[in-house]
């Protein structure tokens, strides 16, 4: 999970490792601003759809397959007479977006939930590549760095650790 600071708003990426609706929902609730890569062919009802008949958006080699509002749906964990636990089925009455994009020369395509109807598509997926594009320059001062771990956890401290390796790796 990464906080992306955007004109005074912070938005969190997530990738895929975030898939409970319920999570999102709590995200919703206490008006997190949220962008996350969802998973291919997750089941959701849609309620409207923001592509025009006019065609899909698209920007260099993307194409945006789906722009719609939606209700996803979640598993209720539900115990049998047995105690067992199943997980049942359920709506959430809550509103997302689902944007799904493609690029045109790979066929790959990507699937993004968000609580965020204002930003364009694009401005959507250019949050989850700014994401990916912080994760490579860690990797980056982890390999090339050594910057093996973080003393500290907050902010000021990681800050200080990261200007720490940059200047002791340039001298």
């Amino acid at each position: 999970m990464l906080k992306i600071p955007a004109f005074g708003n912070t938005r969190t990426v997530i990738d895929r490792g975030l898939q409970s609706v319920r999570v999102m929902k709590e995200f919703e609730e206490k008006s997190v601003k949220f962008i996350v890569r969802s998973k291919e062919n997750r089941k959701f009802e849609e309620v409207e759809s923001y592509l025009t008949s006019q065609g899909s958006e698209r920007w260099d080699d993307w194409r945006v397959l789906k722009d719609s509002k939606v209700k996803l749906y979640t598993g209720i964990p539900v115990q049998n007479k047995r105690g067992n636990v199943h997980h049942r089925e359920e709506k959430v009455e809550t509103d997302f977006r689902l944007v799904v994009i493609r690029n045109e020369k790979t066929k790959k395509e990507f699937w993004f939930l968000t609580n965020e109807f204002e930003l364009s598509s694009k401005e959507i997926a250019d949050y989850y590549r700014k994401r990916w594009d912080i994760e490579v320059f860690f990797r980056f001062l982890k390999q090339e760095l050594n910057l093996s771990h973080l003393v500290s956890l907050n902010k000021n401290g990681i800050e200080v650790m990261v200007y720490m390796t940059m200047i002791a790796s340039m001298l």
